[in-house]
């Protein structure tokens, strides 16, 4: 009854909300304030301070008291209701997959189970960008829990008790993993790192990825295709377009559009975003937004 209209008015003012359009570009405004209405609406939130919120951001600075408010670029203003839609919908995604985990939780039950693991595939095409990415790195981590357990830990486990065996070889792909998540020059973290630069792009991270990564031998990049780097991943090289990887990864939900957010008075919106304003503005930049979605 009651939740599942509000998951429905969630996700309808998400669909709503990609719809609001902005003129001007130093400075913009609201084509279409009736559809900031209707999202409103349906999340229970005050409509003049999510306006507000969409086309400008407070800033205080210097350790003073005094407030300004600073308008948008259309470019942020874009951004900014972009992110809005990825945060509520991404809060969402978190919320129904910790109820149906709690709803399916065993309690009291000790006996045998099966567990079924459904993944996607890896992904090479064409064009590959920062979604053939993350799911490429995805596999890597289940082949090494694959390799961990029914490789290393199984082969050793006979050793021990002496059973006669034939180690099994195997392509171990940890230094494709390091390349891609190691702390400070991982790929990831290469990515996160100039989402926070003021004027990055997808020139200066590809540039740094080379530099960092030159000599390793799951990392290519051929500067005849500025554009392109390669990881030979253990199932297949993937050639990936930079083009578009810091875009995709940007977060810069403003701290007023969160504070607007978290006054609905909308239970489930309430419970989506319980601690968020302490959480995210502990991460906010002097601009007043947050940047970089993958972290390591």
């Amino acid at each position: 009854g009651g939740l599942i209209s509000e998951i429905l008015n969630v996700l309808a003012a998400i669909l709503h909300l990609g719809n609001v359009e902005f003129e001007g570009e130093d400075k913009v405004k609201i084509v279409n304030t009736d559809v900031v209405d209707i999202v409103c609406k349906l999340l229970q939130m005050p409509s003049t301070a999510v306006m507000k919120a969409l086309t400008s951001r407070m800033f205080v600075g210097g350790g003073r008291a005094t407030s300004y408010n600073i308008p948008l670029t259309n470019e942020e203003a874009v951004e900014n209701r972009d992110a809005m839609c990825k945060t509520i919908y991404s809060k969402l995604f978190s919320y129904l997959v910790t109820q149906i985990n709690a709803n399916l939780a065993l309690t009291g039950h000790t006996g045998a189970f099966i567990a079924v693991l459904d993944i996607s595939g890896f992904e090479v095409f064409a064009k590959n960008s920062l979604e053939q990415f993350c799911i490429n790195y995805a596999n890597e981590k289940l082949h090494e829990q694959f390799n961990q357990h029914m490789f290393r830990a199984e082969q050793e486990e006979y050793r021990n008790e002496g059973v006669p065996w034939a180690d099994i070889q195997f392509t171990d792909n940890k230094e494709c993993i390091s390349l891609i998540e190691k702390s400070y020059t991982g790929l990831i973290a290469l990515l996160a790192e100039e989402a926070r630069m003021p004027r990055g792009s997808d020139k200066n991270l590809i540039s740094k990825m080379d530099q960092q990564h030159r000599s390793s031998n799951f990392f290519s990049f051929r500067p005849q295709q500025p554009n392109l780097f390669t990881i030979h991943h253990y199932a297949h090289s993937v050639s990936y377009t930079i083009d578009g990887f810091l875009e995709k990864n940007r977060n810069t939900l403003s701290g007023d559009l969160l504070a607007a957010i978290v006054t609905s008075s909308m239970t489930l919106l309430k419970t989506m975003f319980g601690g968020s304003v302490e959480e995210e503005s502990s991460e906010t930049s002097g601009r007043g937004s947050k940047r970089g979605r993958l972290e390591r």
